[in-house]
């Protein structure tokens, strides 16, 4: 199984900002988001998660 990288807003936190974090805590990676895509929300029988998608570049 995998995993998109990723977690929850911290208070006063955008999707990009939380995108740049979760990329660098995670994967210790720089990212800088280009576009957004796309949002998808996925409701499960206990709980539903909306994915904020961006297509972004890796940071050298």
């Amino acid at each position: 199984l995998w995993e998109f990288p990723g977690g929850k807003l911290e208070d006063g936190e955008t999707p990009v900002e939380a995108l740049k974090r979760e990329f660098q805590e995670e994967l210790g990676l720089g990212i800088e988001p280009i576009r957004k895509l796309t949002v998808i929300r996925h409701q499960y029988t206990s709980y539903r998660v909306t994915l904020h998608c961006y297509l972004c570049c890796f940071q050298a």
